[in-house]
């Protein structure tokens, strides 16, 4: 007896996804090899032949989309599940007629409102104006928020502002002193001790006026001079900028420091002035009665020589030295016999004496 082929079917209906898989002749079947033939041996030695048809249905996918503005109040209800603007995506499970999954995906989009901005910065008086939505905005009304509807149909939110600067203004100062070279350069122009104030207007960061007022100031350089008129021997001593003026070193130049943090120039000139010494001097004749008084104090004859100090018109000492000299008289006799009648004189300091005066002193 002659034994025929024997033929068979493998077959599957499931859906993809769910790992099913069957296994002839070693060979592998699933959702990626679903079909095939494959030939065995019988156990009376013949050919077997099997059919492999595994059918692998799709799970079904739904989308639920929505493309709206926020705050517009839309809502979708789901199995029961509410999607709005709060729980804007999901999804939910079914089992379609394939005994499949089938999916619904929900994706719901809410526009934000379209924000854009319209900013100025210039100055105060450019006369700069823009038109929003009709409404005019300038420096008098130079802020503000416009509504418009967007091509999406959401709000367009447009933000105005618009800043108008005032034109700076500052000022370089300097105080100084004269000569000391200081010198500084405002917009080309360069102010020192002799260009000390003016005005220089450049352009601010914003493009506006940046005016600067230039003042510089350079103290003039003091000078003094100290004196003194006094005399010697009174110990006067003056000490500037910790040197000492006295008789010896009288005049100096002394260069300080004064308040205002420029030089001082002090000239010293002391002045000692010598007592006046004068000679009273005196030559008479004992008994002639001369006599001086010279500070309340007499001197003549009894007393003829001294030392008095005054005051002197300068202010100083002046010293008297009295020295008086008394001659004593000499006396003389001229004893001389004459004859009467013989007309015999003689002439003596300017007198005659003869018989007529025959005596005298």
């Amino acid at each position: 007896m002659i034994q025929s082929t024997l033929t068979g079917e493998e077959g599957y209906d499931g859906c993809q996804g769910d790992g099913y898989e069957l296994n002839i002749n070693g060979t592998a079947y699933n959702e990626e090899r679903p079909q095939g033939t494959e030939i065995l041996l019988t156990d009376q030695g013949c050919d077997s032949i099997v059919s492999v048809s595994l059918n692998f249905s799709p799970n079904s996918l739904y989308t639920i989309t929505y493309l709206g503005c926020q705050g517009d109040g839309f809502s979708i209800t789901v199995d029961g599940f509410i999607y709005d603007e709060l729980i804007p995506r999901g999804q939910q499970r079914y089992t379609n007629t394939f005994g499949c999954d089938s999916i619904v995906a929900i994706d719901l989009l809410f526009q934000p409102p379209i924000f854009s901005e319209v900013n100025y910065l210039g100055c105060i008086g450019d006369n700069f104006s823009v038109m929003v939505a009709d409404d005019l905005y300038d420096e008098l009304n130079s802020t503000g928020a416009v509504t418009l509807v967007s091509s999406s149909g959401c709000d367009s939110i447009v933000l105005i502002e618009l800043i108008y600067n005032n034109s700076s203004r500052r000022e370089e100062t300097y105080i100084g002193c004269q000569n000391d070279g200081s010198s500084i350069n405002v917009n080309g122009t360069f102010y020192n001790e002799f260009n000390s104030v003016g005005q220089e207007v450049l352009t601010n960061v914003a493009g506006c006026d940046s005016i600067v007022e230039i003042s510089l100031q350079f103290a003039m350089i003091s000078t003094d001079t100290l004196e003194y008129l006094g005399c010697l021997g009174v110990g006067f001593e003056l000490i500037v900028g910790g040197n000492s003026y006295n008789e010896i070193t009288p005049n100096g130049l002394e260069r300080l420091l004064s308040t205002t943090g420029c030089d001082s120039i002090v000239t010293i000139e002391l002045t000692y002035l010598e007592s006046v010494v004068n000679d009273l001097l005196y030559g008479g004749c004992a008994s002639d009665g001369y006599f001086v008084e010279v500070n309340d104090q007499r001197y003549g004859e009894m007393n003829p020589f001294g030392l008095e100090t005054l005051l002197g018109s300068n202010g100083c000492d002046s010293v008297v030295m009295i020295d008086f000299v008394y001659t004593s008289l000499d006396t003389a006799y001229l004893n001389e016999l004459i004859c009467a009648r013989n007309g015999a004189s003689r002439f003596i300091n300017g007198t005659v004496y003869d018989q007529g005066n025959p005596s005298g002193v």
